[in-house]
């Protein structure tokens, strides 16, 4: 799940989404499940089960609570669950070779964190860890963070904005924004981490962002971690036929206007050369946009190669109708090119 986003510090940035979508009601992010209980006599099972993406990723070098810098007693909190593990976001302005390299997870250490609530500088580390494809290595705290505090009332709420960074192995830096809310005069209300997206309604909720310690957020290479399905993004289901075989994709993708729609390219499946495969592995399944997703590319690494192609590269697929405008491309675990094949037809559907 990938998007690229304008971050605004010290404010929250509230992750919101682009693209169609009917009115047809996404499924709860866990699973999908619907059951053709017609009488027909189609050939197919008549029941389909989707998900988001398969997580691969090894939690085992992850801190345990030593590793956290505060105080328990401060006013604020931040409820991590055990399912707070959060997903790298794509960006329209990375290539789909660096979108590889960017592709990762976040976890937030299970536990309840505090959070200073007065204004000014606090030493602070949050425990948590990243996970990235098995041939990077993954950065680890290295002990050091702060976070500065301020605060400000509109119409008797008011918003707790805790901003600040913490080092990382490697030459990284995680930025944080966090937004505690609470009823004017009141102690702010704990923030959940679960894995799911920020509160659209308060405001509450947290923003996290990997650099480089030389860099800054806003950087091309900069890292945002989002929720990694949410039940209000619309499926987008792209079929692709070419010389030589074919492949469907599912994509999912939220419908803000204003940016470029978060979401999740969550499985593939098709044949090539009398080959059949199927994809659903988080870091196997690669996607950039362009902006507003007006093209859309795809790479689908196999989990065994298919001949000498070790992926299927499917590039500037039109969001809009079924007017064939992509390219297919038979590539090197890189996603370098190997032989390119001939787009004979394309469909495209939202549901």
């Amino acid at each position: 799940m990938r998007i690229h986003t304008t971050l605004l510090f010290p404010s929250l940035i509230l992750l919101a989404s682009c693209g169609d979508k009917d009115d047809t009601a996404a499924p709860d992010p866990s699973s999908e499940s619907d059951v053709d209980t017609d009488t027909d006599t189609d050939t197919d099972t008549d029941t389909d089960t989707n998900s988001w993406p398969v997580s691969t990723a090894d939690w085992s070098h992850c801190p345990d609570d030593s590793a956290y810098v505060g105080d328990a007693s401060w006013g604020g909190s931040l409820q991590a669950t055990a399912e707070a593990e959060y997903c790298s976001a794509w960006s329209e302005e990375r290539t789909l070779e660096e979108e590889v390299v960017a592709q990762s997870r976040m976890q937030i250490v299970e536990g309840s964190w505090g959070m200073p609530i007065e204004d000014g500088s606090h030493d602070f580390v949050l425990p948590l860890c990243f996970a990235f494809a098995a041939d990077q290595a993954n950065p680890e705290l290295d002990g050091s963070g702060s976070t500065s505090v301020s605060s400000s009332t509109w119409s008797d709420t008011t918003y707790t904005y805790l901003t600040g960074e913490q080092g990382f192995s490697g030459g990284k830096l995680l930025s944080h924004t966090v937004v505690l809310v609470s009823d004017k005069g009141e102690t702010p209300a704990p923030t959940t981490a679960d894995g799911s997206a920020n509160d659209a309604e308060t405001g509450a909720g947290f923003t996290f962002v990997l650099h480089e310690a030389s860099g800054s957020p806003f950087d091309v290479d900069a890292v945002t971690y989002i929720t990694c399905g949410d039940p209000g993004w619309a499926r987008n289901i792209h079929t692709v036929e070419f010389d030589g075989g074919s492949v469907t994709l599912e994509l999912w993708l939220g419908d803000n206007t204003v940016e470029t729609a978060v979401g999740t390219f969550s499985h593939a499946e098709g044949t090539l050369d009398g080959t059949d495969f199927s994809q659903n592995k988080d870091f196997q399944l690669v996607y950039r946009p362009d902006h507003h997703h007006f093209g859309r590319h795809f790479a689908v690494i196999f989990d065994t190669p298919i001949g000498d192609a070790c992926a299927l590269r499917i590039d500037d697929l039109d969001g809009i109708d079924d007017v064939p405008t992509g390219t297919v491309t038979l590539t090197d675990c890189d996603l370098s090119a190997i032989e390119s094949r001939t787009v004979t037809a394309e469909t495209f559907t939202i549901e």
